[in-house]
């Protein structure tokens, strides 16, 4: 540190500050963990995440059933009665129930945003129970002894008298409800006894809450609300042709019936996956699984319990959570539907949330760490200010030779301050030369400068 009085200044070597970097890092590293500590002190200025919230309307893609029959194939004829599943729904269903998820929404926000919504839909009600043991019927004549019941049977049928309205437009009024019975197996052997599900379809309406979050997303069912069995549809005629066509009309389907139509478009896409037989084949001293209708998927979907189930080895065990997998099917269907049409929008309340930093701090504290640092700033600066006033000459206007000129002594360059630590220097005018200043040795009464003016280096001394 250097401190001046006019006309002479003693100055102590202090290599902690004018050494080498290791020797200025003991020197800085506490500066530093001051100024760390004051911004960094426990309790200081910690930050907790803060949710906030904006609550406002806004337009949400979803898909209206009624609009059109996109999810079945109707007949080129003059009434158009339903004929099968469309192409788009063996896609997008099949897709949905091989994956075991529905495709997901597209985001209406830039970053967080979730909404609710209500929509109506087919759903399923499934149950432990045969109600019609009728329908679950298969072959037992060349089945194995001990292959019996089948480790698979399913079958449609209808829980109830269909409606006027369903019994005319869909043949024999359609196949809304199935049931299954299902036997566990181990090495092809099955183990008794069997177990009954009936499902009944049901026209119903979920309320669906969708969260987005930066890229990702999610839709969870809050509730399902089963209005009806889907097989008792009727609409509310007033006039027209059984509700089927718009009134006055016998070309085009009213809203009623497209709607109906896809529900039936849906439930039959399903059905084509779980709906069959499976039942073990023994040839010699091999045996297999033999599925009827061949393009029976049951075995793919999440309807087995994997981690116990083998089919190459006949290990079959299905999953304890059986039925609430079943309606999942359903549910995972009508969420993937409401993906297929981004146009569609419906205005409802949404809210965009962002987690925002939140400083909790204590005042009286931060006050006292800030406090400290700021009165020992404004007491450095006095001092300087002081040490200015009363210390050496002033150095404005000087010229950057003159700093040059007061450093260059050639005798210093002979002193290492590493051993050297009581050495003094001074600081003042040289004698004779025009004010110039420079630093020398306590006691010495002259010295060379680095400056040549012939060949010689100049001898000037420093005034008493």
């Amino acid at each position: 540190m250097l401190c001046g009085r006019r006309h002479m200044i003693y100055l102590r070597s202090y290599p902690w500050i004018f050494g080498d970097r290791d020797e200025q890092s003991l020197f800085l590293r506490p500066l530093f963990g001051f100024s760390l500590s004051s911004s960094r002190s426990p309790g200081t200025l910690p930050v907790a995440p803060r949710i906030s919230n904006i609550r406002r309307n806004c337009s949400v893609p979803i898909f209206d059933l009624g609009s059109s029959t996109v999810l079945a194939d109707l007949e080129n004829s003059a009434s158009k009665p339903y004929l099968r599943p469309s192409s788009l729904a063996s896609r997008v269903i099949g897709g949905t129930l091989l994956a075991n998820q529905p495709l997901p929404p597209k985001t209406i926000c830039s970053n967080n945003c979730s909404y609710t919504i209500s929509i109506a839909a087919p759903s399923f009600s499934c149950n432990v129970g045969a109600q019609n043991t009728t329908a679950l019927m298969y072959d037992p004549d060349g089945l194995p002894s001990n292959a019996k019941p089948p480790p698979y049977v399913a079958a449609g049928f209808s829980g109830s008298l269909p409606s006027a309205f369903i019994a005319e437009n869909f043949v024999d009024g359609g196949k809304w409800d199935f049931e299954i019975m299902r036997t566990n197996y181990t090495t092809f052997n099955a183990i008794q006894p069997a177990m009954n599900v009936t499902c009944i379809t049901w026209n119903s309406t979920y309320h669906l809450n969708y969260t987005f979050s930066g890229v990702s997303s999610s839709i969870s069912v809050d509730q399902i609300v089963r209005q009806q069995p889907a097989i008792k549809l009727s609409p509310n005629v007033t006039e027209g042709t059984g509700g089927a066509f718009i009134p006055g009309s016998n070309l085009v389907h009213s809203r009623f019936y497209n709607a109906t139509a896809n529900y039936y478009g849906i439930v039959s896409t399903i059905y084509t996956y779980i709906l069959g037989n499976a039942t073990v084949y023994e040839s010699g001293n091999s045996a297999n699984l033999v599925y009827s209708p061949p393009r029976l998927a049951v075995m793919d979907l999440p309807l087995l319990n994997d981690e116990a189930s083998d089919l190459q080895s006949g290990n079959i065990t299905w999953s304890s959570n059986f039925t609430s997998n079943l309606e999942a099917l359903m549910t995972n269907s009508v969420l993937s539907i409401l993906t297929l049409d981004p146009t569609q929008m419906i205005t409802t309340s949404c809210t965009f949330f962002d987690h925002l930093p939140h400083y909790n701090y204590n005042a009286r504290r931060l006050w006292l760490i800030y406090g400290i640092g700021l009165g020992i700033s404004l007491l450095c600066g006095l001092v300087g200010i002081i040490l200015l006033v009363h210390g050496g000459p002033s150095t404005t206007g000087t010229a950057f030779s003159d700093f040059l000129v007061a450093t260059r002594n050639l005798e210093l360059d002979t002193l290492d301050l590493r051993k050297d630590k009581t050495t003094r220097l001074k600081y003042g005018p040289l004698a004779g030369d025009n004010g110039r200043y420079a630093f020398g040795r306590h006691g010495q009464t002259s010295f060379k400068l680095l400056e040549r003016t012939n060949s010689d280096s100049e001898e000037l001394s420093i005034e008493a």
